[in-house]
């Protein structure tokens, strides 16, 4: 059996634009959202000691966490190549993105073979394409309709192909009720609904544990 990598994309650590109109606008809505400061903690390690299992590796992706399109690409291209890398060297990889991260996934998702990757987790994700045309790579969308930051960010960034829900035969997509961006990160206890007294971190490893 080929050994597995999981691969984590961590989201912007600021919100930032070289547009004033949209910096004020986002800077806006971040206080309002969660009164604080526009910067993110790295929760990504969080997860990553949640979902490790015997033969399963994790990977951080080092990017410079920045919102810009420059940076966002060039996270692209790094993850692109690190993927590449693994999967020539015969391991079986799967992608986790948050937030901004799961942009990336996506990006880099729509450049490869379907099947290249086995599996994209996507957690409160910017997804700037919602319609996945792949049948062998799977993915997992977990996201609300309450995450006020991810909805505003996926209409800036892509008001006409992007949404919170995936479409495509093989996604399954979960909806978490009154969860906001920050309950995401930190992997808040869902306290509602069929996933209640699990948290995102329960929903995720039994998806790439299945």
């Amino acid at each position: 059996m080929k050994k597995e990598v999981v691969i984590i994309v961590a989201g912007t650590k600021y919100i930032n634009s070289k547009i004033p109109f949209i910096k004020k606008l986002l800077l806006r809505l971040y206080q309002l959202v969660r009164n604080s400061e526009p910067v993110y903690q790295n929760y990504a390690k969080d997860y990553g000691h949640k979902i490790r299992r015997e033969g399963r590796e994790i990977i951080y992706l080092d990017w410079d966490r920045g919102f810009t399109s420059f940076s966002v690409r060039k996270g692209k291209n790094k993850l692109k190549e690190q993927a590449l890398d693994l999967i020539s060297k015969g391991y079986r990889v799967s992608i986790l993105g948050i937030s901004l991260g799961g942009d990336i996934a996506l990006r880099v998702i729509n450049e490869l073979k379907d099947g290249d990757v086995d599996k994209v987790v996507l957690i409160c994700s910017v997804n700037v394409d919602n319609t996945m045309d792949k049948e062998r790579t799977k993915f997992l969308n977990i996201y609300s309709s309450d995450d006020l930051l991810a909805e505003i960010a996926i209409k800036l960034k892509a008001p006409i192909h992007g949404g919170d829900a995936l479409e495509g035969n093989s996604v399954k997509n979960i909806l978490i009720n009154g969860f906001g961006h920050n309950q995401f990160c930190t992997d808040e206890v869902i306290d509602c609904g069929e996933y209640k007294g699990n948290r995102i971190s329960d929903l995720v490893k039994d998806f790439l544990d299945c």
